[in-house]
């Protein structure tokens, strides 16, 4: 059962009473999760047409 400050820190969260910093960092963790996903979901892709593993998940940006 959560208890009563992680509830209160999320209603903070969602009614932007949090200090800047944090909310920059929610950010960065997020966008670090979706760069990750859309790197092995093409990883995953290129694996599955054939190419090898190494050249799939080389990153070219």
């Amino acid at each position: 059962m959560p208890d009563a400050s992680s509830k209160k820190s999320v209603v903070a969260f969602l009614s932007g009473k949090m200090p800047f910093w944090v909310y920059g960092f929610y950010l960065h963790v997020i966008a670090g999760f979706i760069a990750t996903a859309a790197h092995y979901f093409v990883m995953f892709v290129l694996i599955r047409l054939g190419m090898t593993g190494l050249l799939a998940s080389l990153n070219f940006a």
